[in-house]
């Protein structure tokens, strides 16, 4: 069964809380609206480190026929899955609200 986890990055506070089970979110000094939820995806990189939404990761992305490039991205929703099934040797090297500054192609 999928583990339901979030972490909460607080837009006033530019902070970011959690990890939650869904059954424990502390939504502590912001209001709801303040609350930008990240899902945990169901997998960890190459250190053991549980990706989430909107963590940017750097590995091997398959590009098909042209094979394996060292490549970043940032995990988001799209066509019903994370896209994680492309990405080999990937680690988390942080996320696109706490680091802005990194260049992700």
């Amino acid at each position: 069964m999928r583990e339901l986890k979030f972490r909460l990055w607080c837009t006033k506070s530019k902070h970011m809380f959690g990890p939650y089970s869904i059954y424990k979110i502390n939504y502590g000094d912001c209001e709801w609206d303040e609350w930008i939820p990240l899902q945990y995806v169901n997998q960890k990189d190459k250190n053991g480190k549980e990706v989430y939404e909107g963590d940017i990761i750097e590995g091997l992305h398959d590009l098909g026929p042209g094979g394996f490039h060292k490549m970043k991205g940032v995990i988001e929703w799209r066509n019903d899955s994370y896209g994680m099934n492309y990405w080999e040797d990937y680690e988390v090297i942080g996320n696109i609200y706490e680091n802005e500054k990194v260049q992700v192609f």
